[in-house]
């Protein structure tokens, strides 16, 4: 088949569930192409991108300024001719697409899928409304988005039916979880085209790592892998941990925080405020190779965001064998299983956390057995290659 693929930014370092379908879709013969926004703004770029040549395979969407759209319009309807410009035209179609026929920015955008494609796949549904438009114009017969996250989150502070044509155009919406899925039926979704199918990561990526020996006195390792933002819940964490140290300070403990964004500052001060300079290690962000490293390092992983969908970095942690710590949003809990690979606090209650993290040290002799069942269950439940499989079955019913 041929695959268009629309997602926000590409390459994402934090959306390695993007890439991760996207090369399981090229492994199965698929021709995939990736349609995106803009350019990802980290320095970071998942390995995959660069073995398989995945930017050789995407184009940026762009839009010339107003006074130049007239000029660069003629020359895209002059090239198009030869080949059937019928998308191109339709773009201009006053009455379906109203002001972005007027300012010529649908044909633009248009002019960059200069090929026909059994399936659009949006990432996100802040893109199916470009999803829905390019279908109206002939480019794909068929339309699937997912919605992950802050699309959901949008969707619920927005207005009413913000994705109301998303829906009505699309052939399969795709709920990456079952809180997910509950909410795309309160926005509105026709319950007969939604599906689950959760994001995934290749298992065998971080399943390497021997598991912790229980019972070991030496420093206790914790870490946090996640953008440095506010929804991450990071001033919690940090807050826990040294409640942590001010409770068994004959513990050495060692947090390292991996991600980089806009709170940094914020986290840094916080920190140093608290005293725990010699404690909390910022490592900024890093490549996926990098992340599975400081994994293995590891003892215990903690997650304590105040809003999430499903978090890919449990996946990984629990693939590592991490026992994992983490707050009941979003779909965790289908991720980290309470009690059995590992603990789920309220969200923003640091000491709730710092309660938790207390017990694990405690019984340090059950990490083995957290870790060992964290790593079938994400195997089980959440290995890329099984997904990928049912991904193409889901494209084929189509």
């Amino acid at each position: 088949m041929k695959v268009a693929v629309i997602v926000t930014e590409f390459p994402s370092v934090s959306e390695t569930f993007v890439t991760n379908e996207i090369t399981g879709l090229l492994a199965r013969g698929h021709d995939v192409h990736v349609f995106a926004w803009q350019r990802g703004r980290s320095p970071v770029v998942h390995p995959d991108v660069l073995e398989h040549r995945l930017l050789e395979r995407t184009r940026y969407l762009a839009v010339p300024e107003l006074w130049r759209r007239p000029w660069s319009a003629l020359r895209l309807l002059a090239a198009g001719l030869p080949h059937g410009p019928g998308p191109l035209l339709r773009s201009l179609d006053v009455t379906r697409f109203g002001r972005e026929a007027v300012s010529l920015s649908l044909l633009h955008v248009a002019s960059s899928f200069d090929a026909h494609y059994d399936v659009i796949h949006c990432q996100f549904g802040t893109n199916g409304d470009l999803g829905a438009k390019l279908k109206a114009l002939g480019i794909s017969r068929k339309l699937v988005v997912t919605f992950h996250g802050y699309d959901l989150r949008r969707g619920l502070a927005g207005p009413p039916g913000l994705y109301a044509r998303v829906f009505a155009a699309s052939d399969r919406v795709i709920a990456i979880s079952g809180y997910n899925h509950e909410t795309l039926v309160r926005l509105g979704a026709p319950p007969e085209k939604l599906v689950i199918h959760p994001v995934g990561i290749d298992v065998r990526r971080f399943a390497g790592r021997p598991l912790v020996r229980p019972g070991s006195q030496d420093e206790v390792r914790i870490v946090t892998v996640a953008r440095l933002s506010e929804e991450k819940g990071l001033d919690h964490g940090i807050r826990a941990v040294a409640a942590l140290r001010d409770r068994r300070p004959q513990t050495p403990v060692r947090y390292r925080i991996v991600g980089g964004g806009r709170s940094e500052a914020q986290l840094r001060e916080l920190v140093r405020s608290l005293g725990l300079e010699e404690t909390v290690e910022f490592l900024g962000p890093r490549p996926h190779d990098e992340v599975a490293t400081v994994l293995a390092e590891s003892d215990l992983f903690m997650l304590p965001s105040l809003a999430e969908a499903l978090p890919v970095v449990l996946m990984e942690a629990q693939a590592s064998g991490l026992p994992t710590l983490a707050t009941a949003v979003g779909s965790v809990d289908e991720i980290v299983l309470d009690g059995r690979t590992g603990f789920v606090v309220p969200p923003g209650d640091t000491a709730a956390l710092a309660e938790r993290l207390g017990h694990l040290l405690e019984h340090r002799d059950r990490w083995a057995e957290l870790g060992s069942a964290g790593r079938r269950h994400v195997a089980e439940r959440f290995d890329i290659e099984m997904l990928n499989d049912r991904l193409v079955d889901l494209y084929r019913s189509l």
